[in-house]
């Protein structure tokens, strides 16, 4: 089971969502990564992210960030977004992946971007991606029978 997780930037709440997932919720045969819907390429996660991953007891591994690809679409079983707009933009280039992309959140609601926002704003988004993560982990623990 190959989970990808996607925001825009891939600098903060996809990658706080792969370092959370791999840390919280590992599962036999699944694997995480993350990208995002603009090419910042090979960008570090924020410095914000870090350190509230670090006040999570999360370590935050070396990050690059990279763009969504075809290649990552084709691999990925579950594409987790953190907002709409990035399920569209996903849909519209790769119609294919329609069932496999979700919103994060289990309640369709959107995880705002903290980029450039306070340090607050990061702990929020990591709280609500920890929230989603932990109603989501079965999805990729007990993965459906088809794709």
């Amino acid at each position: 089971m190959h989970v990808v997780f996607v925001c825009t930037g891939n600098i903060c709440r996809s990658p706080m969502a792969e370092s959370l997932a791999r840390e919280r919720h590992p599962a036999p045969g699944a694997t995480f990564a993350s990208a995002g819907t603009l090419g910042l390429g090979d960008r570090p996660m924020t410095a914000e992210a870090v350190q509230v991953l670090d006040e999570a007891g999360v370590p935050a591994k070396h990050h690059s960030s990279r763009k969504l690809d075809a290649g990552l679409v084709a691999d990925a079983d579950l594409i987790y977004v953190m907002e709409p707009g990035h399920t569209s933009w996903i849909i519209s280039r790769w119609p294919e992946a329609a069932g496999r992309v979700h919103l994060l959140d289990v309640e369709g609601r959107t995880i705002a971007d903290p980029y450039g926002r306070p340090v607050h704003a990061y702990r929020e988004a990591r709280d609500r991606i920890g929230t989603a993560l932990a109603a989501r982990a079965s999805e990729w623990t007990h993965p459906p029978t088809q794709r």
